[in-house]
């Protein structure tokens, strides 16, 4: 007759038996983990990942304030002059700040936001319904994109997705450092794009574009309102001048600290993004851009403290 077993025996012959697999797992976990991201690594994508993310949302506001003031200096300079042959007229206040192009560089500067915001939840929360919506609306805003400002095949956003939607479970910090490199490595040509297209936009120096235009309504601005002061003596055409004058003059001052420190921002993302290339593909790396990054939003979130007083 078969010897009946003992509970502490059951226990013992359970535990032998499934040994070599806990030890096997507990083996992987720790090369796994050991497979992350870096504490440098995860300081580099932080840093890099606040920094894009609040150039970003500040840079979708100050398109949209922009088109706002482009529209009420054209409604002044009407007031003061009325519509002159070869000037925007009532049907034309926004100029070049149609709602179609503001949106379109919105979409861009949407897309820059939740890229860095998405980094910055891979490099400092396990939870997995903060990735994923980090997840969906970066993908949502890569594919909001319109044809010209696209540079990202769709094979490298299906990895990017896959790469995502692999995050989570026991080996959540090896599949994060998988996920990182991957979202990186995949949008590193379409933020690049991005910068370029955004920075030309915010640069008053390039013809053409949407911060030249903001320049050239202000300056437009500035020379009716001082023309109506020389030359009227009326008390509420120059009450109107004089408030015109204002209002050119700060979105002067607007031009030289906001807007250009803006370009400025986007172009240290492209080469800040560069250097976030080598930091996530090598153990060994500088963060010399990537701390330029940080000074040049200290240099944007002062400015624009500056206007809000």
């Amino acid at each position: 007759m078969k010897k009946k077993e003992t509970p502490m025996k059951k226990y013992e012959r359970m535990f032998h038996n499934r040994f070599p697999i806990l030890a096997a797992a507990l083996v992987a976990g720790l090369v796994l983990q050991g497979c992350g991201l870096t504490l440098a690594q995860k300081k580099a994508v932080g840093d890099f990942s606040s920094a894009t993310a609040a150039v970003g949302k500040t840079a979708s506001s100050e398109l949209a304030t922009m088109r706002d003031e482009v529209i009420a200096m054209n409604v002044s300079r009407i007031q003061l002059k009325g519509v002159e042959q070869d000037e925007p007229g009532l049907d034309k206040l926004e100029e070049q700040f149609t709602v179609e192009a503001t949106m379109t560089r919105q979409r861009a500067t949407d897309a820059l936001r939740t890229y860095g915001e998405l980094l910055k939840t891979l490099a400092e929360t396990d939870r997995t319904e903060d990735i994923k919506k980090s997840t969906d609306e970066l993908l949502a805003s890569y594919q909001g994109l319109p044809d010209s400002y696209r540079k990202m095949s769709k094979e490298e956003l299906d990895a990017v997705a896959k790469a995502l939607q692999a995050v989570g479970g026991f080996w959540v910090e090896y599949e994060k450092a998988k996920a990182v490199k991957t979202v990186v490595n995949n949008s590193n040509l379409q933020i690049a794009h991005l910068c370029k297209l955004l920075q030309e936009d915010f640069d008053p120096g390039v013809d053409g574009k949407l911060s030249s235009q903001f320049l050239n309504t202000t300056e437009r601005l500035l020379v009716d309102a001082d023309e109506v002061m020389e030359k009227s003596k009326n008390f509420t055409e120059r009450a109107a001048a004089t408030a015109a004058l204002q209002k050119a003059k700060e979105n002067r001052l607007r031009r030289d600290t906001v807007v250009k420190a803006l370009s400025n921002s986007i172009g240290t993302v492209s080469a800040a993004n560069a250097e976030l290339v080598k930091a996530v593909n090598s153990k060994e790396f500088t963060v010399k851009d990537i701390e330029a990054l940080q000074k040049n939003v200290k240099i944007l979130s002062d400015a624009i403290q500056v206007l809000r007083r």
